[in-house]
This record gives C-alpha cells, sequence and structure tokens, in this order.
C-alpha cells in the first residue's frame, strides 16, 4: 500500500495537472462566458427566437458544467490533501 508521503505527492502530481487543464479550459475565461449568456438571456425579446435561446442556454448549460467539474475536483483534491497533511 502506499505511504502518506507518496499519497500526498500523488495529490500534489494531480493539483498540478489540474492547474494544466484549468489553463487548456481557460476557468476565468469560461466564467466570463456564463456571465456574457446569462446577460444575454435576461435581455429583452430573448424568447423571441426560440431555437437562438435554446442553443444559447445549452452553450451556458456546457459552459457552467464544465468549470463547476473543474472547480469541484480543484476544491475535492485541496481538501483530501489537507487532510492527509
Amino acid at each position: 500500500s502506499a505511504s502518506l508521503a507518496e499519497t500526498q505527492e500523488t495529490l500534489r502530481s494531480l493539483l498540478q495537472r489540474l492547474e494544466v487543464l484549468g489553463g487548456i479550459f481557460d476557468c476565468e475565461g469560461l466564467k466570463l462566458q456564463v456571465e456574457r449568456l446569462t446577460n444575454q438571456t435576461l435581455a429583452e425579446g430573448f424568447w423571441d427566437d426560440t431555437e437562438r435561446a435554446q442553443a444559447l442556454l445549452r452553450e451556458r448549460s456546457t459552459a457552467e458544467q464544465t468549470l463547476e467539474s473543474l472547480e469541484s475536483l480543484d476544491r475535492n483534491l485541496h481538501d483530501f490533501l489537507d487532510l492527509l497533511s
């Protein structure tokens, strides 16, 4: 079985990989995208073109899910590493 030090090192390695993924997925850009898309949903006449509205909502949902997954993984890895420290 892995020692505590090995487990901590594995978690640190995973956090580094997650940081790289965060850069690839551009978390800050995703946050801005979600905000921009949300603002568009609040615009008057948003539902006038239902196909466009639904496409925009799907795009926002995808961005939100990606962002939430990355943030959750980051939070969980940090929490686990803190528990082992």
